[in-house]
């Protein structure tokens, strides 16, 4: 993908690529464990700043960063008359489903066999990945065990269009049309407000995270050009201060526009800012962190965590109270139970569910494999 030739560019000495990509799946971990402190343990100190919000919006803008950089490559194969816009629209879409899809259907069809409450009724949003436009009809997150689903569902949203924008609009353009899709996020949040949407909508209408998606994929567009990431990264570092000081004042006087409309755009900035620097490549004490194989591994199969936390916890309680024991309620117990529960099914899911059909990716390439050697290998996650 285009960010390898920046990141050859930029690697220190002895580091290499597929350390930077472990330090992206890194990233991916600190996300899914900002979500896993929220929903297990709320009160935790580190919780203000409401944690499962901030590791959504990170995996909204690795996702733009990632699959823009994909999408880019199949550009660049068709440009080169390698391929053409038809077959490398069919290969995304086929190695997305390859990736997505098994595990996300097997728990709907687990919860839908094991009668978790209110999956049945809904089950038809949640299978057409529109459970963001339920949760926002209803002002409500029910049932809660699907409730996670809306971010899923948006980043679908997004998979169904961003091809399309990424393989055909005039190259010339690309920047300025994106950055005209990440100025409309913070716009279509305060317009939102103003009209008294209710706040569930207002978190998970899709435009309302286009910010976050959008910098990540500018992120990608500007890798090969070094003056516009590093006006891009400096922005996002800039953004750190006045992200802090919005979330001092909000902390004193919840002010919704202030949230809507510099909070949020602040923290997205400042994510794209994380995420650039991740892909250049930390070094120092941050690269002996973000290099830890238990943190690269768990940020591997974050997906599952994310998808299967919820039901973890459910049937987690659901044990309990057939057992007759007492609920634990949510705080650190809980969290390291339902954490270590949640961590066990993810690592099966991937082990026997996800990797067999992500090994089937390679009858899909990127593009056609060039005469004399072999492809680039990329990540399972891409």
């Amino acid at each position: 993908m285009r960010h390898n030739t920046l990141c050859k560019k930029w690697l220190p000495s002895g580091y290499t690529i597929d350390e930077r990509n472990g330090q992206l799946d890194s990233l991916r971990a600190l996300s899914v464990t900002g979500v896993l402190i929220h929903h297990f343990w709320p009160t935790c100190m580190l919780d203000f700043v409401d944690l499962g919000h901030v590791g959504v919006r990170l995996f909204f803008v690795l996702s733009g960063y990632l699959i823009t950089g994909i999408l880019l490559r199949f550009r660049s194969s068709i440009e080169a008359g390698r391929s053409d816009a038809a077959t490398a629209l069919r290969r995304f879409y086929i190695r997305r489903f390859l990736r997505i899809f098994p595990p996300y259907y097997a728990l709907l069809a687990l919860m839908v066999v094991t009668k978790f409450p209110g999956v049945h009724n809904t089950l038809w949003w949640h299978a057409g990945y529109a459970s963001n436009f339920l949760f926002a009809l209803q002002g409500s997150w029910t049932p809660w065990v699907t409730s996670h689903f809306w971010s899923l569902a948006v980043e679908e949203q997004f998979y169904l269009v961003w091809p399309f924008l990424i393989l055909l609009v005039p190259r010339s353009r690309l920047v300025a049309v994106v950055i005209a899709i990440i100025v409309s996020s913070p716009l279509f949040r305060l317009i939102a407000l103003l009209a008294g949407t209710n706040d569930v909508a207002l978190y998970v209408a899709t435009p309302a995270s286009l910010d976050a998606l959008g910098l990540g994929s500018l992120l990608a567009l500007c890798a090969d050009q070094p003056v516009a990431w590093r006006r891009l990264t400096r922005l996002g570092l800039i953004s750190i201060p006045l992200t802090l000081i919005a979330l001092g004042v909000l902390l004193v006087n919840d002010q919704p526009w202030l949230n809507y409309l510099v909070y949020e755009t602040g923290v997205a900035l400042a994510l794209a800012y994380l995420v650039g620097k991740t892909a250049e490549g930390f070094g120092g004490l941050p690269w002996r962190l973000l290099s830890l194989r238990p943190l690269q591994y768990v940020g591997k199969i974050s997906y599952g965590i994310y998808l299967y936390h919820f039901f973890v916890l459910a049937a987690f309680w659901k044990l309990l109270d057939v057992a007759h024991l007492p609920l634990l309620d949510k705080g650190p117990v809980l969290f390291l139970i339902a954490t270590s529960m949640t961590v066990a099914m993810a690592a099966l899911s991937w082990k026997f569910l996800e990797q067999p059909f992500n090994r089937l990716k390679h009858h899909f390439p990127y593009e056609p494999e060039a005469p004399g050697g072999p492809q680039e290998v990329l990540t399972q996650s891409s």
